[in-house]
C-alpha cells in the first residue's frame, strides 16, 4: 500500500468514527437501493464494520443469495468520499451484540430492548 493510500485510509476511519453513517446495499438487489446504516467498529481502524438490523430487513433477506455488499460514505464536511466493496454476514453471537450495543444503535430501536432480535451484520472489505 502506498503512503497516499495509507493516509486516505486513516482519514476514512477517522471520518467514519465521527460521522458513523454509511449507505449500505447489496450488489444486484433492489435495483441498487442502499439504506443509511449506523456503523460500529472496534479500535481506530481496520477490522469489520458492524451494523444492526432486524431479521426482517431486506438486506438480511437477500444475504443468502451470495450478493456482494457495497457501502458508500460521504464525510460531513464533504472532503472525503468512499465506495467500499465487501461481504456482509450475520453474526448472532449475543456477546458481540452486547459489546457493540450503544446509544447510537439503541436510538433506532426506541422502546424495543429485544437485543437478540437485532443481530449484528459484519461488513468485511474485499
Amino acid at each position: 500500500m502506498t503512503e497516499q493510500a495509507r493516509e486516505l485510509e486513516q482519514k476514512f476511519w477517522k471520518a467514519l468514527k465521527s460521522d458513523r453513517t454509511l449507505m449500505l446495499g447489496l450488489d444486484g438487489v433492489e435495483d441498487g437501493h442502499s439504506r443509511p446504516m449506523t456503523a460500529q467498529f472496534e479500535g481506530d481502524s481496520g477490522g469489520p464494520i458492524w451494523f444492526f438490523t432486524s431479521k426482517d430487513n431486506a438486506l438480511v433477506q437477500h444475504l443468502g443469495d451470495g450478493h456482494r455488499a457495497i457501502a458508500a460514505f460521504s464525510a460531513k464536511d464533504h472532503d472525503l468520499f468512499a465506495s467500499i466493496k465487501g461481504n456482509l454476514s450475520v453474526d448472532t453471537d449475543r456477546a458481540v451484540v452486547e459489546r457493540l450495543w450503544n446509544p447510537f444503535v439503541a436510538a433506532w430501536y426506541e422502546g424495543k430492548d429485544d437485543r437478540p432480535a437485532h443481530h449484528a451484520r459484519a461488513f468485511r472489505r474485499a
